[in-house]
């Protein structure tokens, strides 16, 4: 029998990246919320929403949070901008991690072919496994 290998009762290890405060900037109320619940239950302690990019960039001035989670499509100023002009403010908000929302698959790629500077996407719907999975990528 292999020692080395981790049997059934082994406790998975903990993720340590846990940010304290997050930025969801959606223009879909059940989006926020569902995030908002899923980052609770990750642990997040401080959850901010946005219904878009300028109200988004006008919650980053006021408190910049640990990590932005943001629609690429919204009404007002979507994602992509949101994304270019947080790049253009000055640090710490231009440093912000951001992971990029849509419901639509091929977007990812569109996004880095733009040299979008972005640290991650996901995909709608957004599991919390995913969301997890996201939020550990984007701030190792």
């Amino acid at each position: 029998m292999n020692t080395l290998s981790p049997g059934p009762n082994t406790p998975q290890p903990r993720h340590v990246l846990i940010p304290r405060h997050v930025l969801i900037i959606d223009d879909e109320s059940l989006i926020l919320a569902v995030l908002s619940k899923q980052l609770e239950l990750i642990g997040v302690n401080r959850i901010t929403e946005a219904t878009d990019g300028t109200m988004g960039l006008q919650k980053v001035r006021a408190q910049p949070p640990d990590l932005i989670i943001c629609d690429i499509n919204m009404r007002g100023t979507g994602g992509v901008a949101f994304v270019r002009d947080l790049r253009q403010m000055p640090a710490p908000a231009c440093d912000i991690p951001v992971i990029l929302l849509t419901a639509d698959v091929e977007m990812p790629a569109a996004c880095k072919d733009a040299r979008l500077h972005v640290n991650g996407f996901l995909v709608k719907p957004v599991s919390t496994t995913a969301l997890r999975r996201a939020i550990d990528l984007a701030l190792a």
